[in-house]
């Protein structure tokens, strides 16, 4: 699979998820603070330096 279109697929998979929990749940300062910690791990997986 091309890594851009991984990258655009996890990235709408994360933001809705997010939208779903934003509507559901009244912890939004938890939530907020979950999906950053996400998004800035997904984000660091996917721009991690290949070797070889």
């Amino acid at each position: 699979m091309n890594a851009r279109l991984l990258r655009v697929a996890v990235s709408a998979a994360v933001l809705a998820l997010v939208a779903v929990l934003l509507v559901t749940t009244a912890d939004l300062v938890h939530l907020l603070h979950a999906s950053l910690l996400l998004a800035l791990g997904v984000g660091a997986l996917l721009r991690r330096p290949r070797s070889g």
